[in-house]
């Protein structure tokens, strides 16, 4: 039996209701991600790349189409069972790491498991496990205040990494970095995708991060169309 893809995407429309007329920004795009397949998605800003990402993962819902995830039709799913397979299967890494200020790194990326009903000290031990990973071994007991732009980050992708999910889309995860630190979470995704096969959905403005990508899309008049690392250095330049 041939394995379903990590992503299966048919007939996506996305149309937000306006007083002087509706605007469609999804308009039945089709899209497939194997397993473990590294894909970015490009394009200006305002075309609906977000958008894309949070239906995709299941945050947000289209006003037409399916979404497949392993074969299961996300959003055929109760609100309760997308929450618990979104909470087991994926993880999110955004341009703003979301960590919480009252917890110290250690207790945030502990969160997920938590939440999962994992033991505390099994939660503990994989958030320590990740963050030593991440160069991160002498901040466990560090409020958010006290970690620089680069770290923050790198602990928002091990919280992300901490129920071991099957994919991971990251929102402009370079966003907010600088040219080293965005090189660093360059390589980060890279390490994730050879170590454990993650599936990886990055949007991205950083041409260098798409072309480390295995697919570069562009999402552009609401549909995706693939671009070569030919063309992206064109748009690179």
């Amino acid at each position: 039996m041939v394995n379903p893809p990590a992503i299966e995407v048919r007939g996506l429309r996305k149309v937000f209701p306006h007083p002087e007329g509706d605007l469609e920004i999804l308009k039945g795009l089709d899209l497939t991600v194997a397993p473990g397949e590294k894909v970015a998605i490009i394009g200006p800003s305002g075309v609906g790349k977000t958008t894309l990402l949070h239906i995709l993962g299941g945050l947000e819902v289209p006003t037409e189409g399916r979404i497949y995830h392993f074969g299961e039709d996300i959003f055929s799913l109760s609100d309760e069972a997308l929450s618990r397979f979104r909470n087991q299967h994926m993880g999110f890494v955004f341009q703003l790491h979301y960590l919480l200020p009252e917890f110290n790194t250690l207790e945030n990326v502990m969160l997920p498991g938590l939440l999962a009903g994992l033991p505390r000290e099994e939660a503990r031990q994989r958030a320590e496990n990740l963050l030593s990973q991440f160069g991160l071994s002498k901040r466990l007991f560090h409020r958010v205040t006290e970690l620089s732009g680069g770290e923050k980050q790198r602990a928002a992708i091990a919280r992300a990494l901490l129920l071991n999910p099957r994919i991971v889309f990251a929102d402009e995860p370079t966003g907010n970095l600088d040219d080293q630190n965005a090189e660093e979470m360059t390589e980060i995704f890279l390490h994730l995708n050879q170590k454990y096969a993650t599936t990886l959905v990055v949007v991205t403005h950083n041409l260098r991060l798409a072309a480390k990508m295995d697919r570069i899309l562009k999402l552009e008049g609401g549909k995706l169309r693939e671009v070569s690392r030919e063309k992206l250095l064109t748009l690179e330049s």
